[in-house]
């Protein structure tokens, strides 16, 4: 996974929250739920979230109530960036953040850098035997 995800929890337009989505995330209206909303047509333990390889599995646990992945009733669905879930008043958009995985530049073992450097250093030989003549 070369991302972090982030929900963003807002109501009537006002954020109230942003929330990483690092492991197994409940959302519900229990308190021990790691996104506690409280509204009656959320369930105690309405659904668990959790990060996957293409974005965030998102999985309705309860009977009760909906889910609605951008405006569709589901029970299971992967979020990707900009996705968002309703539930009761409450609305949750993922953003998914890229980590930089460009690969690291080994300097001892790249060629490239070992022979400019060499030039560099005959260069700047040349320029220290030039200051000499010219004092001379």
């Amino acid at each position: 996974m070369n991302f972090s995800a982030i929900m963003t929890v807002s109501k009537d337009g006002t954020v109230l929250n942003s929330i990483p989505i690092e492991k197994e995330t409940l959302l519900g209206r229990s308190e021990s739920c790691q996104i506690c909303l409280s509204h009656q047509a959320i369930s105690r333990v309405h659904a668990i979230m959790k990060p996957v390889a293409e974005g965030v599995q998102v999985e309705k646990k309860s009977t009760f109530g909906q889910l609605l992945v951008n405006g569709k009733d589901c029970t299971l669905a992967l979020l990707k960036e900009g996705d968002v879930i309703a539930c009761g008043p409450y609305l949750l958009k993922l953003n998914l953040k890229q980590h930089d995985s460009s690969p690291q530049v080994d300097v001892k073992n790249n060629e490239n850098i070992k022979e400019t450097l060499e030039a560099h250093q005959k260069y700047r030989v040349i320029l220290y035997q030039i200051k000499i003549k010219t004092k001379c």
